[in-house]
């Protein structure tokens, strides 16, 4: 099926055709995405519902096409992401493809694009095309220069060259004065907010859940790790009597979890855990990897709420220092497939967990 994206000038405003089918074709867990010009934050939009991404860009148009001083924020990203991105000259589609959807047309990923310009695309929902927009992009990939070392040095010579933007000032007006489209609020999809719901309510309380969400939140800002971090997955176990809550991997191992009695489960080496066997109840050791000695191997151990996993000090310390252990042992995670963009989100916003948090145990606090 295709369904046609554009503007229509006797509509002002609006939601954005092209933003909205964008979000359904990201939310297919994998995307790949080819544009020379983008808005990083935009490109960011897109890449907080997805699970994995690529992104081939014309990189010199891009930077050329920026300021000074998002220049620089677009050399930070890259120096992030340098296994994602790939340099491809002269490229100039702008395409976002996913596992049965694609995006194609000729809408930049900027603000100008997306909500601005009167642009016109395809939404296209056929399996077979798609596939064939995949193996197109997959020969450009193998083709495309990485972003290297020496790529970055060339990149950052470029700071100081002049502005040279796509479209020039505009001195000529037009009879048609076009109203800026607006975006669809972001949040995942309706199942996925539902099951999060359900997962919240099993903890019993609103004091539990908030707790167990306090505590993922100092994980995540512990170990700095973003929601599109391929070492990481947030899952909501979609069993319906699952045996852990909410539980958080790092590469292969659980290094967070609950259950609904309100305990929660934390990855603990073993060294840590002797000192404090006394405290906490090991719940199970984990299988070695290739080539790791035993002595190296963590525990999953038990303490009764959120609030022990920070006293002592000693316990919170050895759990965190367990998982930045696990975050340095491999770069992409096998149950990544499985990771909830939604739970990430109720981790890291305060006010969509609050909504969250309503929904599940009213609007008390």
């Amino acid at each position: 099926m295709i369904t046609l994206l554009y503007r229509d000038y006797r509509e002002p405003g609006g939601v954005s055709k092209f933003d909205d089918a964008i979000l359904r074709v990201a939310r297919e867990q994998r995307i790949r995405i080819a544009c020379p010009y983008l808005d990083l934050g935009y490109l960011q939009r897109i890449l907080n519902v997805c699970a994995s991404w690529q992104l081939l860009t014309d990189l010199e148009a891009w930077l050329r096409s920026q300021g000074r001083k998002e220049r620089r924020r677009i050399l930070h990203f890259l120096e992030q992401n340098e296994e994602r991105v790939r340099h491809l000259v002269d490229l100039h589609a702008k395409v976002v493809i996913g596992s049965g959807k694609a995006v194609i047309g000729s809408a930049n990923l900027t603000e100008q694009g997306i909500q601005r310009r009167l642009e016109v695309g395809v939404l296209l929902e056929d399996e077979e095309r798609t596939h064939e927009l995949v193996r197109w992009f997959d020969a450009h990939w193998g083709k495309a220069r990485k972003v290297d070392r020496e790529l970055r040095r060339a990149a950052r010579a470029l700071l100081q060259e002049p502005v040279t933007a796509e479209v020039v000032s505009r001195r000529l007006d037009g009879r048609i004065r076009m109203r800026p489209a607006r975006l669809l609020p972001l949040g995942p999809a309706p199942d996925e907010e539902d099951l999060l719901v359900e997962r919240l309510r099993s903890w019993g309380n609103r004091s539990r859940a908030q707790s167990y969400l306090d505590l993922a939140g100092v994980l995540l800002e512990q170990l700095k790790i973003r929601n599109d971090d391929p070492r990481l997955t947030m899952s909501l176990r979609k069993k319906k009597s699952p045996t852990v809550l909410l539980p958080i991997s790092v590469n292969r191992r659980y290094v967070l979890a609950g259950e609904k009695d309100g305990a929660i489960l934390l990855i603990l080496g073993r060294d840590s855990y002797r000192k404090l066997r006394h405290r906490v109840a090991r719940a199970f050791s984990f299988d070695a990897h290739a080539k790791e000695p035993t002595s190296a191997v963590p525990c999953l151990v038990r303490v009764r709420a959120p609030k022990e996993a920070r006293k002592p000090l000693s316990l919170l310390d050895g759990w965190l220092r367990a998982a930045r252990r696990e975050l340095e042992r491999g770069k992409k995670s096998p149950y990544r497939r499985h990771h909830s963009p939604a739970y990430y989100r109720a981790v890291r916003d305060l006010g969509y967990r609050r909504k969250l948090l309503d929904r599940a145990f009213g609007g008390s606090s």
